[in-house]
């Protein structure tokens, strides 16, 4: 069905499959007027972005980056809700999980580090404003074109 299908990969030459579900995190009747799904990005700052999907009035949103030390890290607002022309929402830090090409393990529970905010401009620019453990900054994103 259109909620369910299958994931094939090959990593260093090692070949798998895991099953996949949609996740569904919001309801409605009502379409947003802008859709904000997609992948944004800051073109003079390569190397880290942010998913966001939109279901409805809900925005989920899942931030690839890297730590002080250059470690690549993941944060996510699982829960920020459309007002207007943007949202603000809880920001958790993410950890533990497995490789795609080993056994599934338990996720620890993700950590909430601050906030984030998106203010949209227009429907393809805008600002990604956070604080992560008390540090407060900006970014300056669109959507990525490809």
């Amino acid at each position: 069905g259109p909620d369910a299908g299958t994931f094939d990969f090959t990593i260093d030459d090692v070949p798998g499959t895991k099953a996949i579900t949609r996740q569904v995190f919001a309801t409605g009747f009502e379409k947003p007027v802008v859709d904000y799904t997609d992948l944004w990005w800051n073109k003079d700052e390569s190397g880290w972005g942010v998913s966001l999907t939109q279901q409805y009035g809900m925005i989920f949103a899942a931030w690839y980056a890297y730590d002080g030390a250059g470690n690549p890290v993941w944060y996510v607002a699982t829960n920020c809700p459309a007002t207007g022309t943007g949202c603000t929402g809880t920001l958790y830090r993410v950890h533990g999980g497995a490789p795609l090409t080993a056994a599934w393990k338990a996720v620890t529970p993700p950590t909430p580090v601050g906030e984030v905010t998106f203010a949209f401009t227009d429907p393809a620019n805008g600002t990604m404003r956070y604080t992560i453990d008390g540090i407060a900054a900006s970014r300056t994103i669109t959507r990525q074109v490809y």
